[in-house]
């Protein structure tokens, strides 16, 4: 029982440390392509 728990809990964290990570690369891709974005307006016009 004690076992299992743990690696319950052990599963958990490595899920929410997954979507934290996605969550920090799905915001800095944004970011790049705004940035992206705003340096070719900037270029361009």
């Amino acid at each position: 029982m004690k076992k299992s728990k743990k690696i319950l809990v052990v599963f958990l964290t490595m899920i929410v440390l997954i979507a934290t990570a996605l969550t920090f690369l799905n915001n800095s891709q944004k970011n790049a392509a705004y940035a992206a974005s705003k340096i070719n307006q900037a270029y361009f016009n």
